[in-house]
């Protein structure tokens, strides 16, 4: 699929083509601005969660029978889920290490505000991960830079 992007579009570079892959909209998905009676964005409980981890046991990513065993899920909405709040792969409440916070840096540098191609080099981080880790950086940056300027200044 990202040599369909590739090839539709071939002046772009391979990390953007792979941002635009996983950004697709997953097969059957139907956007709301065609239908209002999809409901395309769900709150999820709980015990849904529980009920995606055992599908997901059961059927790995087989998204469309996960979604079929979790009431008024479709199969994006568990993608979705699972691969952004309880993969297992997510370090969901650990320190982000000097290490990542270097390639954190260095990916920001060259990719701007791309979160999902970040991420995709910072293994168990999310997009929102890398952004939110990003502004605390940055906000670091800004005070140790006020702190010498006052110094240099007195």
């Amino acid at each position: 699929m990202i040599d369909d992007v590739i090839q539709t579009v071939p002046d772009i570079q391979k990390r953007e083509a792979l941002a635009r892959y996983l950004c697709a909209k997953p097969r059957g998905y139907i956007s709301t601005a065609v239908t209002t009676d999809i409901k395309t964005t769900t709150t999820w409980t709980k015990d849904d969660d529980e009920l995606l981890r055992k599908a997901y046991t059961l059927h790995g990513r087989q998204w469309e029978k996960i979604a079929s065993m979790i009431p008024g899920k479709e199969n994006h909405n568990c993608r979705y889920r699972w691969d952004n709040a309880l993969g297992a792969s997510m370090k969901k409440k650990t320190q982000w290490t000097s290490d990542e916070d270097i390639l954190l840096r260095q990916h920001h540098d060259e990719y701007g505000r791309s979160w999902i191609i970040i991420s995709v080099d910072i293994p168990g981080r999310t997009p929102d991960m890398c952004r939110r880790r990003m502004t605390v950086l940055l906000k670091r940056d800004h005070v140790a830079a006020e702190t010498k300027r006052k110094q240099t200044s007195e």
